[in-house]
């Protein structure tokens, strides 16, 4: 079997993720060499993407996967309606990933020039490198993964994290970075780094914050964060809004709430390993083997407030 150095695991809970934007922008940076490289889609909408990835001409090269059962969402679900759970699907990805590199990165985005360099400098460097983003409108990539797009107005799509840089910042440059700053849009590092957290925190299912609780997690942990420029992907604004979201939950109010005490707990350090229902490092060695993923049956209430998920609305 080949040797899998990169693991790229795209998450959607999108009917029509616009996956050929990733798909054509992405061939750009190999030159179409997908030697000791891996792509996986965890989706929800199995089907539907399967089919995207078809038209898109890339079924050969990337596996579509649904998200691990789970109590928010899907089959087995214990909550009346589906609920957004993106920390259970990024924990699929990993449970599926053989690569020694786990490269995540979100759905209606594409990948400018060079980002790729950047998954290769988190394997060379042992380090956790975070990707930027910018919002646009219209955007278009072709065959030969070009791109275009026009800019948000107000300058409302920008990064909010490159204006704490020193200045110009530069895209060949990695900057140290803080945990807080991981977000969803694209991160590349060792698998093991996500191992010894546990994954992301699916206390943060039904909620979100999953990516920068994640980012607290391994600054804890003493693993080398830095902030790549150059690691962009552009997402299309307006596509947020096609498809209905996942609806997501929260109780309590302003810094009392639920959002706020998973970061309180993290950023105090009374958290600094994800207390999920399974021991991911066993989960994806069980899963690697061969074993199909459990059907959970816990947690069967909502840790905040310890309201039953079945009556939830």
């Amino acid at each position: 079997m080949e040797d899998v150095a990169f693991s790229v695991v795209y998450v959607t809970n999108r009917k029509d993720p616009k996956i050929a934007w990733f798909v054509d922008s992405f061939m750009r940076e190999l030159d179409g060499d997908l030697a000791g490289i891996e792509v996986l889609v965890v989706a929800y909408f199995e089907d539907a993407v399967r089919e995207a990835v078809k038209k898109a001409g890339a079924e050969s090269w990337i596996t579509v996967h649904p998200p691990k059962p789970n109590v928010w969402q899907g089959e087995h679900k214990l909550t009346k309606k589906d609920w957004f759970a993106a920390a259970n699907a990024r924990n699929t990805g990993i449970a599926l990933s053989r690569g020694h590199t786990i490269v995540f990165v979100d759905d209606l985005s594409a990948v400018v020039p060079g980002w790729w360099e950047w998954a290769k400098h988190a394997c060379r460097n042992q380090c956790v490198c975070l990707g930027t983003y910018e919002k646009v409108r219209d955007l278009a990539v072709d065959s030969s993964g070009a791109l275009t797009y026009d800019e948000a107005p107000n300058s409302c799509g920008k990064d909010t994290r490159l204006p704490m840089l020193p200045q110009p910042a530069e895209d060949t440059k990695a900057y140290p970075a803080v945990g807080g700053w991981l977000y969803g849009s694209s991160v590349a590092c060792p698998i093991e780094f996500l191992l010894v957290i546990n994954g992301f925190d699916e206390e943060c299912n039904g909620i979100g914050t999953e990516d920068y609780i994640a980012g607290l997690m391994l600054d804890h942990m003493e693993f080398p964060l830095f902030i790549c420029p150059g690691m962009k992907t552009v997402e299309d604004d307006k596509m947020h809004y096609v498809e209905k979201p996942f609806p997501r939950l929260n109780r309590g109010e302003g810094e009392t709430d639920s959002a706020w005490t998973i970061l309180k707990k993290v950023q105090g350090a009374e958290r600094v390993v994800a207390p999920n229902v399974d021991n991911l490092r066993d989960l994806r060695d069980k899963v690697l083997a061969g074993e199909p993923f459990p059907i959970p049956t816990k947690p069967d209430k909502f840790w905040y407030d310890e309201t039953p998920l079945k009556e939830l609305p």
